[in-house]
């Protein structure tokens, strides 16, 4: 592999080097280049976000081979171990240095679900201050809760899609119809706005007359 004092680009193996002087005197020496005992590879497992627009995914890279201790490149600069935290929706790469300068580059696409859509119903405009709501129904572990933005409304039942309102302001009221995933947590809301007038009271006699426009 050479014929002077060092020899280069060696793959594992036993080697005898025989050194000869000017008097033609010899010497042996037996050098064994060792190996890893498999080459550096990295393997990627992955959580995906839980949720839609979550910032909750994760990727821990598994390392086998090379010779310890290793570094880690990620592209986006997300981390510096084996493992990254925090990540929203994308492509993650990262390159795995070992002890003799040895790489392995490896990616991981986080995902992420659909949003969790919900809908409340059409806005309304009322004499008096009850009316009835209709939201969309709940799937599956679903969860609703009932909100009046000025407090004063009072919903029969609260949470439940189908529901009366009552007590309502003779205003513009804000009503929001609040989803939860429970298995995932994941959230989603909607409103409507209800617009109450003053129910209008009838004369007290036959004789009498009101004029609506005057």
């Amino acid at each position: 592999v050479s014929t002077d004092s060092s020899a280069t680009g060696l793959s594992a193996g036993t080697y005898t080097i025989t050194v000869t002087d000017a008097h033609n005197c010899t010497a042996l020496v037996n050098v064994i280049l060792t190996e890893p005992a498999a080459s550096l590879s990295a393997t990627p497992t992955k959580t995906d976000v839980i949720c839609n627009k979550g910032s909750d995914g994760t990727i821990t890279i598994n390392v086998s081979g090379g010779t310890a201790t290793y570094t880690y490149t990620w592209s986006p600069p997300v981390s510096t171990t084996s493992i990254a935290t925090g990540l929203t929706i994308g492509t993650y790469s990262v390159t795995v240095t070992d002890a003799h300068n040895c790489s392995a580059t490896t990616s991981a696409i986080i995902t992420e679900p659909p949003p969790l859509i919900t809908y409340a119903g059409p806005d309304q405009r009322i004499c008096g201050s009850s009316t009835s709501l209709s939201a969309q129904n709940l799937n599956g572990a679903q969860t609703g809760i009932w909100t009046d933005l000025n407090g004063t409304g009072i919903f029969s039942p609260n949470n439940n899609p189908i529901t009366q309102v009552t007590g309502l302001a003779f205003t513009t009221d804000t009503i929001i119809w609040a989803i939860v995933d429970t298995i995932t947590a994941c959230k989603a809301s909607d409103t409507l706005v209800v617009t109450a007038y003053d129910s209008v009271t009838a004369p007290a006699t036959p004789d009498d007359t009101l004029n609506l426009l005057n």
